[in-house]
């Protein structure tokens, strides 16, 4: 009903109408809402339902009933549905009404099963067949067929589910309802591509598609062109695939029909890639996660994810393969989370059938009992004077006992009494003395946090004068001196800042920032400490984001973290700092901090960035820690409408991911693609030793992995105070042919 309609019934409300007529009004109008406001549908059948109930008007709240369920379902509160179900069905079965059983019968098996129970939507179903045995209506008959046959696919039962959607289909065919007609073709169609029949499921998709031409359905001729396509790439049938998927898609632009477009994409994609068109394929891949949008569907994500990670690993693609795969993973745990919730439901929602089953059979079992007992009650009139006369006698003994129980029963009352006031008053006492130990606690408290600010704003001023003496000097021993001050001073400003943003909001002074820039600045704040055990730190970001951000924060916050990354890696380990950018509506960025170390204990996850926790101790070296780091980098990130989170398991390693908003991405710029340590080459005097090695790798492409890795092994063995190895073996893994020349011949010269 079109909205015209509905307005000039809840026009006619306003007039004067009897009791009857206004119930049937609300009913109207409630059904009239059914397809355009379901808010709107479930508040004029609640009118209905109450006033029919008040004028005791059973067929009008049946009518009420039969709305208020259908529209409770479809707004997912099966719950509600279900319990108003039960109590329709009473009062239809009550009042002898037929009609209203089958379709409430009907409700209550579209309820169960939407909701998982597909055994109790079977039962409902079934009961509603029967009903309709008198009823005689082909189109609920036609409904209830199909109803079950969805009950069984979910259920696996192949056979039963196409055996009910036949006879639904012939039912339909026989009212000429064609629309639901090409329904019952997709649903067959979908039994046999569960059983990968795809010749059988072929042919009910093209009988669809003939429908949908002829009613001129243009969405609906979109899916079932894609539906054909994807049977065509299943059986590697790749020309006429490429035929129906392009027009499919090419049709379907205007056609907004949930996650179509993203599976459309993501099927051509595959389809370039199996005929080895790798740039078609990796551009629709492009093209399929970009068309995700804002609310994403987690099945989709997984399934897109799989393909692009499949498609760079075989190509070797390592940095694309492993963002691609993290995607992938992440969606896959929100599937199971998804999952179990849905599992829940649906086993409450089974045994709340099962409940619901023995109760009816117990009914059944009583109204059987009650009529052998309405016979026996004949027999027992004769002897109930007897009986009265001898309860009598029995309940003037009872009431006399009673009262002697009272008596005494008050005097233990007045007992307590006493006993409760004397508790309350100790009771008042101790909360006086609690009050004044904790105001000395509180004092003692605020004394310790003074005296704590006071001595590290005096460790500050002494740490800027060690920093200030050893900063801009070539000796090795003063820069690790400057740099051990450098981070003693970041605990100290932690602690600090930790303590202060308690107490009031932090302040962030935002501008425009390059991501990649910080990332690269943080690298070099930390390049001694890296140096120390040998690790290497690579940086993933195909582009740079740009994104409104505190600089000083922020870098303070990526310092933090791979400092914590470094303190827990192993001997010449290695660290992974990645940058993602995420379109959308309100486009965002994530870091990832990785680290291959001893990992965090699954009990210590949870309280990681809560201020002193330490966890269990653990056996590092130089290791001093306020445990207020991860608080100072989960206040900061929030200050700028972000977040972390960490995952982490114990021998392997750990991962901190920040999500911040960004605003676009952009190119990388030079000085970041060609990295930062030994960027101008290693000083003469290891340009010798290094030269003959530079040879031996001249002679190589970047691509020759392994031979690359033998020479490189040999100059790690050498334990040079270079960084020049690491250079070249990072740009190897990247495949970055002119960075890895680059470094080749800054050993060489320009000769090389």
């Amino acid at each position: 009903m079109a909205q015209g309609p509905v307005d000039d019934l809840k026009q006619q409300l306003t007039l004067e109408h009897t009791a009857s007529e206004k119930v049937d009004l609300l009913n109207q109008i409630a059904s009239g809402f059914e397809h355009i406001s379901f808010d709107s549908s479930a508040y004029y059948a609640q009118r209905a339902l109450a006033l029919a109930k008040a004028q005791n008007l059973p067929k009008e709240q049946l009518r009420a009933y039969n709305t208020l369920i259908l529209t409770y379902a479809n707004m997912g509160r099966f719950d509600e549905a279900r319990d108003l179900g039960r109590l329709a069905l009473v009062l239809a079965e009550k009042e002898e009404q037929p009609y209203y059983i089958g379709r409430l019968s009907h409700q209550m098996g579209r309820a169960y099963g939407r909701q998982g129970s597909y055994h109790g939507g079977i039962f409902y179903f079934k009961q509603a067949l029967e009903v309709n045995k008198v009823l005689q209506d082909s189109t609920l008959e036609a409904d209830l067929y199909n109803g079950l046959g969805s009950m069984y696919v979910f259920l696996e039962e192949y056979t039963l589910a196409e055996e009910h959607y036949q006879r639904s289909m012939a039912l339909y065919a026989g009212l000429g309802d064609r629309q639901n007609l090409s329904r019952l073709h997709n649903n067959i169609a979908g039994v046999y591509y569960y059983q990968a029949r795809w010749q059988d499921a072929l042919t009910q998709y093209e009988q669809a598609l003939a429908i949908y031409e002829d009613m001129n359905l243009t969405c609906l001729q979109v899916v079932a062109r894609y539906n054909i396509g994807g049977i065509y790439l299943k059986q590697q049938k790749l020309a006429a695939a490429d035929e129906w998927l392009n027009r499919a898609f090419e049709e379907g632009k205007t056609c907004e029909v949930g996650d179509l477009k993203v599976h459309m994409l993501n099927d051509m994609a595959t389809l370039a890639d199996l005929k080895g068109n790798d740039r078609r394929a990796e551009a629709l891949y492009v093209q399929a996660m970009e068309s995700l949008g804002v609310h994403k569907n987690f099945f989709t994500i997984s399934a897109v994810t799989k393909k692009i990670y499949e498609f760079y690993s075989k190509r070797h693609d390592a940095a694309n393969a492993l963002y691609y795969l993290e995607l992938h993973n992440e969606a896959e745990d929100s599937i199971k989370q998804q999952g179990s919730v849905q599992k829940i439901a649906q086993l409450t929602s089974e045994y709340e059938f099962e409940k619901e089953r023995e109760a009816l059979k117990a009914n059944q079992e009583k109204a059987a009992l009650i009529m052998q007992s309405e016979l026996a009650n004949e027999r027992a009139i004769r002897n109930v004077t007897i009986i009265a006369a001898f309860f009598f006698v029995l309940l003037a003994l009872s009431y006399y006992r009673s009262s002697l129980i009272r008596k005494k029963a008050n005097a233990n009352l007045q007992e307590q009494n006493q006993l409760v006031m004397q508790q309350k008053q100790a009771l008042l006492q101790k909360t006086d003395e609690l009050g004044e130990t904790n105001h000395r606690l509180s004092k003692l408290s605020e004394f310790k946090q003074n005296l704590t600010h006071m001595i590290a704003h005096d460790l500050k001023n002494a740490l800027n004068s060690i920093m200030a003496a050893s900063r801009n000097t070539e000796n090795r021993k003063m820069q690790m001196i400057y740099k051990s001050g450098s981070n003693a001073l970041g605990l100290i400003s932690n602690m600090l800042d930790v303590h202060k943003f308690e107490e009031t909001d932090m302040e962030v002074n935002k501008q425009a920032q390059s991501v990649a820039a910080i990332m690269h600045e943080a690298r070099m704040q930390v390049f001694l400490l890296m140096e120390t055990k040998k690790l290497k730190l690579q940086l993933c970001h195909k582009t740079d984001v740009l994104a409104e951000l505190d600089k000083e924060l922020m870098l303070r916050v990526l310092v933090n973290l791979l400092t914590n990354a470094i303190k827990y890696s192993n001997h010449q380990g290695v660290i992974n700092l990645a940058l993602a950018f995420l379109p959308g509506e309100k486009p965002s960025l994530q870091l990832h901090i990785q680290d291959f170390g001893e990992g965090i204990p699954a009990a210590d996850l949870p309280y990681i960035f809560e201020k002193h926790w330490s966890g269990r101790p653990r056996q590092l070296e130089n290791d001093i820690s306020t445990g207020l780091g991860l608080t100072f980098c989960k206040m900061a990130l929030e200050a700028h409408k972000g977040s972390i989170s960490v995952t982490s398991k114990e021998g392997e390693g750990s991962t901190f991911s920040v999500t911040l908003p960004a605003i676009k991405t952009q190119p990388v710029a030079d000085r970041f693609a060609q990295g930062i340590e030994n960027a101008t080459g290693p000083g003469p005097e290891l340009e010798a030793i290094l030269k003959p090695y530079a040879v031996k790798i001249n002679e190589m492409a970047v691509h020759e992995v392994s031979r690359i890795k033998t020479v490189l092994e040999e100059v790690e063995r050498l334990h040079l105070e270079t960084d020049w190895h690491r250079e070249v073996e990072f740009a190897m893994y990247k495949g970055d042919q002119d960075n890895f020349k680059r470094l080749i011949n800054n050993v060489l010269g320009d000769a090389g």
